[in-house]
């Protein structure tokens, strides 16, 4: 038996999908994204299913069945920035120095915020442990936040994972370790 991949499942219903290489049957096909891939249900994007679930809703697609999308039509159907409000959130750890120059990592102190320290202090002479002693986190749109102001945001996104000790200090203290 053999089993298609890019285009449509086979006569027996069933598929390769394109992106997790896995057979499944058409019963878990969520669509074409694209051209060239066929996509099960699990590895379809949210982007993807909200498009498929918007073209559906207008009547431009069958609901339930295997469904092959243009990418103009498919592209045209996802939404525009100023359409959806997307919620505040915490992108990345954050050190600040005094002048507002900002190394942002994926943790406070890793080495790719260390990088960012030294190549300023060569920059400018000063030392790193004077400049960078203000620790916080920046926004998705690369706003600096202090540990207090990034507590509340990152609870409302519900961002926070685990707890490491700094939930009610100064009404929450946002720490690297609250996100991973």
């Amino acid at each position: 038996m053999t089993h298609k991949t890019g285009n449509q499942p086979d006569p027996e219903g069933f598929f390769v999908c394109d992106r997790c290489n896995k057979l499944h049957s058409d019963g878990m096909m969520s669509g074409v994204s694209d051209d060239t891939q066929l996509v099960c249900g699990n590895c379809i994007t949210e982007s993807e299913r909200d498009g498929l679930m918007k073209l559906q809703h207008l009547g431009l697609i069958p609901v339930g069945e295997p469904v092959h999308i243009p990418d103009d039509v498919y592209r045209d159907s996802i939404p525009d920035h100023s359409e959806i409000e997307i919620p505040r959130r915490i992108v990345a750890a954050a050190s600040r120095a005094p002048c507002g120059f900002l190394a942002v990592g994926a943790r406070h102190n890793d080495s790719v915020m260390v990088a960012q320290e030294e190549f300023y202090v060569g920059q400018t002479g000063m030392s790193r442990k004077n400049l960078f002693r203000e620790q916080g986190f920046i926004d998705q749109k690369g706003i600096f936040l202090t540990r207090e102001e990034a507590w509340p945001i990152a609870l409302k996104a519900r961002q926070i994972l685990r707890r490491v000790g700094g939930d009610n200090a100064n009404g929450g203290r946002l720490y690297s370790e609250n996100l991973y």
